[in-house]
């Protein structure tokens, strides 16, 4: 799956615009947890953490962090932890169903 189309299912689930989750900067908390969120997901989905901070345009060591934090956060709330697996499941479905173009 595109990882555009991440972005979208993640701030749509937090109710932040897309662009924010983008932005330089740490921005609000809901920004902040999608950005993470997003950065799981797209580790979930194979991509390296390389990969990733050029995807979200930060360094790779903020990506390590961001999924550490929300790996131990899915650990202590049930609620995020149902909604990242919901989001995963949809993720991970449509990149299986995906045609290849190659």
């Amino acid at each position: 799956m595109n990882s555009r189309y991440i972005l979208n299912y993640v701030a749509q689930m937090f109710e932040v615009d897309p662009t924010h989750v983008q932005q330089q900067g740490r921005g609000r908390r809901s920004v902040a947890k999608a950005r993470d969120v997003y950065f799981y997901l797209l580790e979930e989905t194979g991509k390296s953490h390389h990969e990733i901070a050029k995807i979200g345009g930060r360094e790779r060591s903020s990506v390590t962090c961001a999924i550490k934090r929300t790996k131990e956060a899915m650990k202590k709330e049930k609620l995020l932890n149902k909604r990242i697996e919901s989001l995963l499941d949809i993720v991970l479905t449509t990149t299986i169903n995906e045609p290849s173009y190659r």
